[in-house]
């Protein structure tokens, strides 16, 4: 589905394509074992559109893959069908963006829109040596190598960097962010971000992560002073959400 509504001419960079990667919610909190609860699935259901609004106000093209438009079995497959499937619409260079990294920005993006301007490839690492931004030119682009780097789910991105630096390419590497998983990374980055704008949606997270680890609820006042009023809090109803 088209997330972009400008046209080709008022496009800054009309030959890039950016994919937005998505799944139902439930299906993904269910992958990830966390808690398919109205708390899980509002948070998932957020994650995504804010995937898609940073993406679509990129002046890039942009377009959202539900499960509907990902071809092939596993994950591998189905980003090597979507580069491909674009590339053979026109476009020199493709991102492949995931829609479960919180703290993904705009200026994320438009680094990896720079970043191919000058190289043949760009990479946006993750925590536990995975990639939420996967960028290549199409003239550098091979099937099979990608494939083979995106085999091991625990060295992906050492791998396609090292297919991706070569005497004839060049791969920029961008900030290294964290993307939830499962309940250990959703609960690592409720303990790096300070609070702020979207405070109540942190809440509602360190109260999801409360109910499903109830042996959690001890250790909030050591590691999470921002949240230390929570201990006492009666946890009858969600959080507003905004």
């Amino acid at each position: 589905m088209p997330l972009s509504n400008l046209s080709k001419n008022h496009l800054k960079h009309s030959e890039i394509a950016i994919l937005v990667f998505s799944r139902r919610a439930k299906k993904e909190l269910l992958a990830k074992s966390l808690p398919a609860n109205h708390r899980g699935l509002e948070w998932a259901e957020s994650l995504h559109r804010r995937a898609a609004r940073v993406a679509s106000s990129s002046g890039v093209y942009s377009f959202l893959l539900s499960e509907n438009d990902q071809i092939g079995e596993g994950l591998p497959q189905r980003l090597c069908n979507a580069f491909e499937e674009y590339f053979a619409l026109g476009f020199k260079a493709v991102i492949a963006l995931a829609s479960d990294v919180p703290e993904l920005s705009k200026s994320h993006i438009a680094a990896a829109v720079d970043a191919l301007q000058t190289n043949t490839a760009v990479l946006g690492p993750t925590f536990d040596g995975g990639d939420y931004l996967i960028g290549i030119s199409e003239s550098h682009y091979a099937r099979m190598d990608m494939l083979a780097a995106l085999a091991d789910k625990e060295k992906v991105h050492v791998s396609l960097l090292s297919k991706f630096q070569s005497e004839e390419s060049s791969c920029r590497v961008l900030a290294t962010l964290r993307d939830i998983d499962n309940l250990r990374s959703l609960q690592q980055w409720l303990k790096e971000r300070p609070l702020r704008k979207n405070a109540l949606v942190q809440i509602g997270l360190l109260l999801l992560c409360i109910e499903e680890n109830r042996s959690w609820d001890s250790k909030v006042d050591s590691y999470l002073p921002q949240y230390q009023f929570l201990s006492g809090l009666s946890r009858r109803g969600p959080p507003v959400w905004i």
